[in-house]
Protein backbone atom coordinates (compact mmCIF):
# COMPACT_ATOMS: atom_id res chain seq x y z
CA UNK A 1 0.00 0.00 0.00
CA UNK A 2 1.35 3.44 -0.83
CA UNK A 3 0.94 6.68 -2.70
CA UNK A 4 2.87 7.64 -5.78
CA UNK A 5 3.83 11.18 -4.85
CA UNK A 6 6.44 13.03 -6.87
CA UNK A 7 9.71 13.46 -4.94
CA UNK A 8 8.01 11.84 -1.93
CA UNK A 9 7.23 8.30 -3.09
CA UNK A 10 9.13 6.77 -0.18
CA UNK A 11 7.46 8.71 2.60
CA UNK A 12 5.54 6.73 5.21
CA UNK A 13 1.93 6.28 4.09
CA UNK A 14 0.63 3.99 6.84
CA UNK A 15 -1.95 6.01 8.79
CA UNK A 16 -1.70 8.97 6.41
CA UNK A 17 -4.78 11.22 6.63
CA UNK A 18 -3.59 14.39 4.86
CA UNK A 19 -0.80 14.90 2.30
CA UNK A 20 -0.09 18.32 0.77
CA UNK A 21 2.99 18.67 -1.44
CA UNK A 22 4.00 21.93 -3.14
CA UNK A 23 6.48 20.07 -5.36
CA UNK A 24 3.84 17.76 -6.81
CA UNK A 25 2.00 19.32 -9.77
CA UNK A 26 -1.01 17.16 -9.00
CA UNK A 27 -1.13 18.59 -5.49
CA UNK A 28 -0.39 22.17 -6.57
CA UNK A 29 0.09 23.05 -10.26
CA UNK A 30 1.79 26.40 -9.56
CA UNK A 31 -1.29 28.63 -9.61
CA UNK A 32 -4.81 28.80 -8.25
CA UNK A 33 -6.28 28.60 -4.76
CA UNK A 34 -6.63 24.82 -4.34
CA UNK A 35 -3.89 22.76 -2.70
CA UNK A 36 -5.01 19.19 -3.36
CA UNK A 37 -4.70 16.47 -0.77
CA UNK A 38 -2.69 13.54 -2.18
CA UNK A 39 -4.05 11.08 0.37
CA UNK A 40 -7.22 9.20 -0.53
CA UNK A 41 -9.39 11.45 1.67
CA UNK A 42 -9.72 14.52 -0.53
CA UNK A 43 -9.05 17.06 2.23
CA UNK A 44 -8.02 19.82 -0.15
CA UNK A 45 -6.71 23.11 1.22
CA UNK A 46 -7.90 26.53 0.05
CA UNK A 47 -5.37 29.37 -0.21
CA UNK A 48 -6.86 32.48 1.43
CA UNK A 49 -5.69 36.11 1.21
CA UNK A 50 -2.87 35.51 -1.22
CA UNK A 51 -0.33 32.81 -0.30
CA UNK A 52 1.94 32.52 -3.35
CA UNK A 53 3.79 29.73 -5.11
CA UNK A 54 7.58 29.69 -4.83
CA UNK A 55 9.28 27.44 -7.40
CA UNK A 56 12.61 27.14 -5.54
CA UNK A 57 13.53 23.70 -4.16
CA UNK A 58 10.87 22.06 -6.28
CA UNK A 59 7.97 24.16 -5.03
CA UNK A 60 6.37 25.50 -1.87
CA UNK A 61 3.61 27.81 -0.66
CA UNK A 62 4.87 31.14 0.68
CA UNK A 63 3.14 33.01 3.52
CA UNK A 64 3.65 36.76 4.08
CA UNK A 65 3.19 36.85 7.86
CA UNK A 66 0.29 39.30 7.76
CA UNK A 67 -2.86 37.55 6.52
CA UNK A 68 -2.00 34.50 4.37
CA UNK A 69 -3.41 31.11 5.34
CA UNK A 70 -4.66 27.78 3.99
CA UNK A 71 -8.07 26.50 5.15
CA UNK A 72 -8.92 22.80 5.22
CA UNK A 73 -12.67 22.33 5.63
CA UNK A 74 -14.86 19.22 5.92
CA UNK A 75 -12.13 16.92 7.19
CA UNK A 76 -13.64 14.65 9.87
CA UNK A 77 -10.69 12.24 10.03
CA UNK A 78 -8.51 15.13 11.19
CA UNK A 79 -10.90 15.47 14.15
CA UNK A 80 -10.98 11.82 15.22
CA UNK A 81 -8.34 10.05 17.32
CA UNK A 82 -9.97 6.75 18.27
CA UNK A 83 -6.57 5.14 18.91
CA UNK A 84 -5.37 8.16 20.96
CA UNK A 85 -2.43 8.77 18.63
CA UNK A 86 -1.50 11.49 16.16
CA UNK A 87 1.43 12.87 14.16
CA UNK A 88 2.04 15.99 12.08
CA UNK A 89 5.12 16.56 9.88
CA UNK A 90 6.09 19.47 7.63
CA UNK A 91 8.92 20.85 5.55
CA UNK A 92 9.14 24.53 6.50
CA UNK A 93 11.38 27.53 5.91
CA UNK A 94 10.95 30.28 8.51
CA UNK A 95 11.81 33.91 7.74
CA UNK A 96 11.10 34.93 11.34
CA UNK A 97 9.70 33.53 14.58
CA UNK A 98 7.87 36.77 15.45
CA UNK A 99 4.37 36.35 16.98
CA UNK A 100 4.62 32.61 17.77
CA UNK A 101 4.02 31.44 14.19
CA UNK A 102 1.81 28.42 13.55
CA UNK A 103 2.47 25.78 10.89
CA UNK A 104 -0.63 23.63 11.37
CA UNK A 105 -3.59 23.97 13.72
CA UNK A 106 -6.90 22.26 14.38
CA UNK A 107 -9.24 24.63 16.24
CA UNK A 108 -12.49 23.93 18.04
CA UNK A 109 -15.62 25.06 16.22
CA UNK A 110 -16.63 28.45 17.60
CA UNK A 111 -14.45 28.04 20.68
CA UNK A 112 -12.09 30.98 21.11
CA UNK A 113 -8.43 30.03 21.67
CA UNK A 114 -9.13 26.34 22.26
CA UNK A 115 -6.46 24.68 20.18
CA UNK A 116 -6.98 20.94 19.74
CA UNK A 117 -3.78 20.30 17.78
CA UNK A 118 -1.09 22.87 17.01
CA UNK A 119 2.42 22.69 15.58
CA UNK A 120 4.47 25.86 15.43
CA UNK A 121 7.19 27.87 17.13
CA UNK A 122 7.64 30.29 19.99
CA UNK A 123 9.20 33.68 19.31
CA UNK A 124 12.62 32.44 20.48
CA UNK A 125 12.64 29.53 18.02
CA UNK A 126 11.56 26.75 20.37
CA UNK A 127 9.23 24.25 18.75
CA UNK A 128 5.71 24.44 20.18
CA UNK A 129 3.03 21.75 20.27
CA UNK A 130 -0.45 22.14 21.72
CA UNK A 131 -2.78 19.22 22.37
CA UNK A 132 -6.23 19.32 23.92
CA UNK A 133 -6.07 16.45 26.41
CA UNK A 134 -8.14 14.98 29.18
CA UNK A 135 -5.78 14.22 32.05
CA UNK A 136 -7.70 12.70 34.94
CA UNK A 137 -10.83 14.81 35.40
CA UNK A 138 -9.36 17.91 33.75
CA UNK A 139 -9.65 18.75 30.04
CA UNK A 140 -7.50 21.57 28.72
CA UNK A 141 -5.28 22.64 25.83
CA UNK A 142 -1.77 21.86 27.01
CA UNK A 143 1.31 23.48 25.55
CA UNK A 144 4.66 21.74 25.14
CA UNK A 145 7.86 23.61 24.23
CA UNK A 146 11.22 22.21 23.20
CA UNK A 147 14.30 23.24 25.13
CA UNK A 148 16.42 23.55 21.98
CA UNK A 149 15.75 26.18 19.34
CA UNK A 150 15.46 26.10 15.55
CA UNK A 151 16.90 28.70 13.17
CA UNK A 152 15.42 31.00 10.56
CA UNK A 153 16.62 31.09 6.95
CA UNK A 154 16.90 27.34 6.35
CA UNK A 155 14.70 24.44 5.36
CA UNK A 156 13.84 21.96 8.13
CA UNK A 157 11.65 18.89 8.53
CA UNK A 158 9.70 19.22 11.77
CA UNK A 159 7.38 16.63 13.28
CA UNK A 160 5.56 15.87 16.46
CA UNK A 161 3.90 12.67 17.64
CA UNK A 162 1.69 11.70 20.56
CA UNK A 163 1.06 8.08 21.58
CA UNK A 164 -1.10 8.57 24.67
CA UNK A 165 1.82 8.97 27.04
CA UNK A 166 4.63 10.93 25.35
CA UNK A 167 4.85 14.06 23.22
CA UNK A 168 7.86 13.70 20.93
CA UNK A 169 9.25 16.44 18.70
CA UNK A 170 11.66 15.81 15.84
CA UNK A 171 13.77 17.99 13.57
CA UNK A 172 15.48 16.76 10.40
CA UNK A 173 14.90 13.10 11.17
CA UNK A 174 16.28 13.20 14.72
CA UNK A 175 14.78 13.51 18.18
CA UNK A 176 14.47 17.14 19.28
CA UNK A 177 12.46 17.00 22.53
CA UNK A 178 10.30 14.63 24.58
CA UNK A 179 7.85 15.20 27.41
CA UNK A 180 5.75 12.59 29.16
CA UNK A 181 2.06 13.15 29.92
CA UNK A 182 -0.57 10.42 29.86
CA UNK A 183 -3.93 11.66 28.63
CA UNK A 184 -6.69 11.27 26.08
CA UNK A 185 -6.73 13.39 22.92
CA UNK A 186 -9.99 15.31 22.71
CA UNK A 187 -11.70 15.28 19.34
CA UNK A 188 -12.73 18.63 17.89
CA UNK A 189 -16.14 19.00 16.27
CA UNK A 190 -16.30 17.38 12.85
CA UNK A 191 -17.36 20.79 11.52
CA UNK A 192 -14.17 22.43 12.73
CA UNK A 193 -11.48 23.34 10.23
CA UNK A 194 -7.73 22.97 10.11
CA UNK A 195 -5.47 25.81 9.01
CA UNK A 196 -1.92 26.23 7.82
CA UNK A 197 -0.15 29.49 8.58
CA UNK A 198 -2.66 31.04 11.00
CA UNK A 199 -3.86 30.63 14.57
CA UNK A 200 -6.82 32.98 14.65
CA UNK A 201 -9.00 34.28 17.47
CA UNK A 202 -12.48 32.90 16.79
CA UNK A 203 -15.05 34.38 17.05
CA UNK A 204 -14.51 37.11 15.98
CA UNK A 205 -10.99 37.37 14.52
CA UNK A 206 -8.88 39.68 16.66
CA UNK A 207 -5.53 40.95 15.28
CA UNK A 208 -4.15 41.08 18.82
CA UNK A 209 -4.34 37.28 19.00
CA UNK A 210 -3.92 36.17 15.38
CA UNK A 211 -0.58 34.42 14.85
CA UNK A 212 0.63 34.20 11.25
CA UNK A 213 3.50 32.34 9.61
CA UNK A 214 6.16 34.30 7.76
CA UNK A 215 7.94 31.76 5.58
CA UNK A 216 7.29 28.77 3.33
CA UNK A 217 5.63 25.36 3.68
CA UNK A 218 6.53 22.80 1.04
CA UNK A 219 5.02 19.58 2.38
CA UNK A 220 2.62 18.80 5.22
CA UNK A 221 1.47 15.38 6.40
CA UNK A 222 -1.00 14.37 9.12
CA UNK A 223 -1.32 10.83 10.47
CA UNK A 224 -3.76 8.99 12.72
CA UNK A 225 -0.89 7.15 14.40
CA UNK A 226 2.25 8.02 16.32
CA UNK A 227 5.13 7.70 13.88
CA UNK A 228 8.30 6.04 15.13
CA UNK A 229 11.72 7.65 14.86
CA UNK A 230 12.64 5.27 12.04
CA UNK A 231 9.48 6.21 10.12
CA UNK A 232 10.20 9.92 10.52
CA UNK A 233 13.77 9.39 9.36
CA UNK A 234 12.44 7.44 6.36
CA UNK A 235 10.27 10.36 5.26
CA UNK A 236 13.08 12.82 5.92
CA UNK A 237 15.59 10.81 3.89
CA UNK A 238 13.06 10.43 1.06
CA UNK A 239 12.61 14.18 0.63
CA UNK A 240 15.71 15.98 1.93
CA UNK A 241 17.73 16.07 -1.29
CA UNK A 242 15.66 18.78 -2.94
CA UNK A 243 16.36 21.03 0.03
CA UNK A 244 20.10 20.57 -0.30
CA UNK A 245 20.38 18.32 2.75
Amino acid sequence: MGLKIKNSKNIVTDGLVLALDGSDKISYPGSGTTWKDRSSNGYDGTLVDGPSFNSSNGGSIEFDGSNDRVDIENSPLLSSHSNNETSVCAWVYMDTFVDNPVIYIRNGLGESHQDFIRLGFKTDGRMNVVLRLQVGAITSSRSFNSTSTASVGQWMFVCFTYDGSDVDMYKDGASFYQESLSGTIQDSSTGAKSMIGLDEDIPPPDPDYDQFLNGKVSELYCYNKALTLSEIKQSYDATKSRFGL
